[in-house]
């Protein structure tokens, strides 16, 4: 079986972060590469992606990574609003 993921090991990208603190808006981080990838099938068949990056503790689902800055700036100020 072959599952093609959005993003590849080793791909450049810029992440949306809600930040902690008193603000909780997101932010963008970045660039940062992926360094590891983890696919799940759920019981409804559904395919689900996730990616943790450089640096960085936890995974990040597709919707949360953008491959320019552009796009994850436009994203996190239209989340912001």
């Amino acid at each position: 079986m072959r599952i093609d993921t959005e993003f590849d090991i080793g791909d450049e990208v810029w992440l949306i972060y809600r930040g902690i603190g008193t603000t909780g808006k997101y932010e963008v981080i970045g660039p940062k590469q992926i360094e590891y990838i983890e696919v799940q099938i759920g019981n409804d068949c559904d395919i689900y992606e996730n990616y943790e990056c450089e640096d960085w503790c936890g995974f990040f689902s597709p919707d949360e990574l953008f491959k320019t800055r552009e796009a994850a700036e436009i994203t996190a100020e239209a989340l912001n609003k």
